[in-house]
């Protein structure tokens, strides 16, 4: 998977992916210990390992004290778009297929 980001001076991601059930796991790490990541913008080019995101859900958890929030999400084919709100230390974004 091919993960861009913008606003991320300090911010690493890697992308996993669950062999069964198609879910795909963002971890999110902020190395600048005395400034949070804001208004993150992630893209995700998923079109090897899915043809088509547009039953999938976007869910954020993190142990920080204030946790982040997707939001601007564009989902087109096999590419996900989306803002955090904020990453203070460490996230995890699960994209997985709706319920």
């Amino acid at each position: 998977p091919v993960v861009r980001m913008e606003n991320s001076r300090y911010l690493i991601a890697n992308v996993t992916r669950k062999a069964e059930g198609g879910q795909f796991i963002v971890h999110l790490l902020n190395y600048d210990l005395k400034n949070t990541a804001e208004n993150v913008r992630i893209k995700l080019d998923l079109r090897d390992y899915a043809k088509d995101l547009s039953g999938y859900q976007i869910k954020v958890l993190s142990p920080d004290e204030n946790a982040a929030e997707a939001g601007r999400i564009l989902i087109k084919g096999g590419t996900c778009e989306f803002t955090l709100s904020r990453v203070e230390h460490y996230g995890v974004v699960v994209i997985s297929q709706s319920k």
